[in-house]
């Protein structure tokens, strides 16, 4: 079974559309990771571009969270571990022009299979290394932010209050940084369910979600940018293995 993906032309010129296609098959096709769905064909139909992957059998941890699925700590350490063990091999690729960086990281582009994390959808990723292709605009900003309507907090509530504008930013800079901060978002949106009363998803996390103080620490270090962040994957992934 092969999963389809169809980039439709809509209220864009098809050239941006194409653009896009083009570049998310060469992000796909320099991938060969076994947590990231293998590219196998790519075809254009009526100026519609489809790619088919293999299909990955699973369910993504969104539908966990719409069916109440209350996560332990201890689940959301090992899911960020694993997510963040991903991200350290596309950060730092064998080949390095061929490194990539996500920059969609959320709860429906994370499939779990029998307790191992998958990654998929790369319409926003791009490499790190601007020489290998050309400047293509990301989708339509009103798709992103709709693909927040099931988040846990408030996304003005992350980091020092930064509003729609700084987070935008935080989520498309193309470095490891944003998907070390995208990570951050996933552990959050992991505690979901732990909210009962709807008031207090107004508050700050920190307030909410009663976490072991080392674990709380390390959320909100991979949450902030700078001197006291996180400066790769593997450093996040050091420091995980302590708490």
């Amino acid at each position: 079974m092969y999963a389809l993906k169809v980039l439709k032309k809509k209220d864009e010129p098809e050239e941006t559309n194409f653009l896009r296609f083009q570049l998310e098959t060469e992000i796909l096709s320099s991938l060969n990771h076994p947590r990231v769905p293998k590219l196998v064909e790519v075809f254009s139909v009526d100026n519609n571009h489809c790619i088919v992957q293999e299909i990955i059998e699973g369910y993504p941890l969104s539908s966990l969270i719409d069916r109440g699925y209350v996560f332990s700590e201890d689940q959301v350490k090992e899911i960020v571990r694993q997510l963040l063990m991903v991200l350290k091999d596309l950060h730092c690729s064998s080949v390095p022009e061929k490194s990539v960086v996500h920059r969609d990281l959320r709860l429906s582009n994370l499939i779990m299979n029998h307790n191992r994390l998958f990654l998929i959808d790369f319409g926003f990723a791009r490499f790190l290394d601007p020489k290998q292709f050309p400047y293509c605009p990301d989708p339509p900003i009103d798709r992103f932010l709709n693909q927040r309507k099931n988040t846990s907090m408030p996304k003005n509530k992350i980091v020092n209050d930064p509003g729609p504008r700084t987070y935008q930013s935080l989520r498309r800079d193309i470095s490891p940084s944003s998907d070390l901060f995208g990570t951050g978002i996933i552990a959050l949106d992991l505690f979901t369910n732990w909210v009962k009363d709807e008031t207090d998803f107004h508050q700050p996390w920190e307030t909410v979600l009663h976490l072991s103080p080392n674990f709380a620490s390390f959320i909100n270090k991979l949450l902030h940018f700078g001197n006291s962040s996180f400066i790769s994957a593997d450093e996040a992934i050091s420091e995980l293995k302590n708490i």
